[in-house]
């Protein structure tokens, strides 16, 4: 009787198993040969055992049982985060882009509202200095003219109770005709023509935001004191600014 295997049952022993049972199967069947001058103990047979199914079954290699469908949850988990932001992320982009606009921007108004500053206050400086100079020019015309007492006429009396400029509250001087007007209640304000001369003509001129005073004081029968005081609202700083200057001037000639 033979009982040799058929080749049949050869290629059915060579066929590989179904599913996860492949890895183990050749396992299972594993033992650790015996060599001359030694026999294995059960530990160590057991320990070759699950070292041989480790191996066999690949559970930590790259396309290992487990680590096949760890790996896919892995990269797939990396994917969404490589491929989006989050919130965190979202908010401190976010201010840093703020932050590199504004504050360029915020450099930028702070210079401009400088230089309006500036040209403001060159402008009231002007100004200032013009009416120092236009108490000076009708000085000058009153002596011209023969007049008996030089620091008065049209700049008012000095003598109590005094007026117009040498009043309190000062008076106010037109630069185009050199009409002196006494500040009632206050000083009006200037006027800017189409030329660029302020003035306190209201026909073909538009109003602005600076308001001049000039006080004049007899100091000696020889020399007055003449303050020009220009106030203006700034719309660059906020609050009234004011810039005074104050010149003395003598007999003339």
């Amino acid at each position: 009787m033979n009982l040799q295997p058929t080749t049949n049952d050869k290629q059915q022993e060579r066929k590989p198993s179904r599913g996860v049972f492949r890895y183990f199967l050749p396992a299972i069947s594993y033992q650790l040969p015996a060599t001359r001058g030694f026999t294995p103990t059960p530990i160590l047979s057991l320990f070759c055992f699950f070292k041989k199914l480790f191996l066999q079954a690949r559970l930590f290699g790259d396309n290992g049982i487990f680590n096949s469908t760890f790996a896919a949850k892995q990269k797939k988990a990396t994917a969404n985060l490589v491929s989006g932001f989050t919130l965190i992320e979202t908010i401190v982009a976010i201010f840093i882009l703020l932050t590199s606009v504004l504050a360029p921007m915020s450099i930028a108004s702070k210079a401009l509202s400088t230089a309006r500053y500036a040209k403001e206050q060159v402008t009231a400086f002007y100004l200032a200095q013009e009416g120092i100079e236009l108490v000076r020019n009708i000085r000058e015309n009153t002596a011209m003219s023969g007049g008996s007492v030089w620091n008065e006429g049209p700049l008012g009396s000095s003598v109590s109770p005094e007026t117009f400029c040498y009043a309190e509250g000062g008076c106010v001087i037109d630069a185009k005709n050199l009409a002196v007007s006494i500040c009632s209640g206050g000083c009006s304000p200037l006027n800017i023509d189409s030329n660029g001369i302020y003035t306190y003509e209201t026909t073909g001129s538009s109003p602005t935001s600076f308001t001049r005073a000039i006080n004049i004081k007899k100091t000696s029968p020889t020399e007055i004191s003449v303050s020009s005081t220009v106030s203006w609202v700034s719309s660059a700083v906020s609050g009234v600014k004011t810039f005074t200057i104050t010149d003395n001037l003598l007999n003339w000639p």
